[in-house]
């Protein structure tokens, strides 16, 4: 069994990106294990497209895009009220057969309409090593500025 936390800092900017790396740990062989930095892809969710080629021979598309309105069916999970927003969950999956889908859910702020919170699961015939892919994202206003990814964690077996 392979094991890797990586602790890290990212800067984006212009279309390049910069990592910082602030703490690893690794536990058995890691040679073999896919992703262990951000240069590999990006899981954006606010692109049209999420390209990952270390994890996924084609890009997958997201389900916040354009297209993404129709490659995916919506469903409501819940509703919570927090001061003047509400927060909604909602579980999306793939619309009809696809082969560029995710599974997951969302967590949306109603009133500013931005991603706080985001699971989601890549489809297993994407994944040339593991059986299981899913990632957790979570997002807060970084710098009176920007809405941005603050905590991001990947389940994978």
């Amino acid at each position: 069994m392979a094991m890797a936390e990586i602790m890290l800092k990212m800067d984006y900017q212009n279309g390049k990106l910069k990592e910082e790396r602030t703490a690893i740990t690794k536990r058995g062989s890691v040679d073999k294990l896919f992703y262990q930095s951000l240069t590999d892809g990006r899981f954006n969710l606010y692109d049209n497209l999420i390209n990952v080629p270390k994890i996924s021979a084609i890009p997958l598309v997201s389900p916040v895009s354009y297209s993404g309105l129709i490659a995916y069916k919506f469903k409501t999970i819940s509703i919570v009220k927090k001061g003047n927003h509400n927060q909604i969950t909602i579980r999306f999956r793939p619309g009809t057969i696809s082969n560029a889908t995710l599974t997951g859910e969302l967590v949306i702020d109603d009133s500013a309409w931005i991603v706080l919170e985001a699971r989601y699961a890549l489809p297993k015939y994407h994944l040339p090593v593991f059986d299981f892919f899913e990632v957790y994202q979570q997002y807060e206003w970084v710098d009176d500025a920007a809405w941005m990814v603050s905590k991001k964690f990947y389940l994978l077996f």
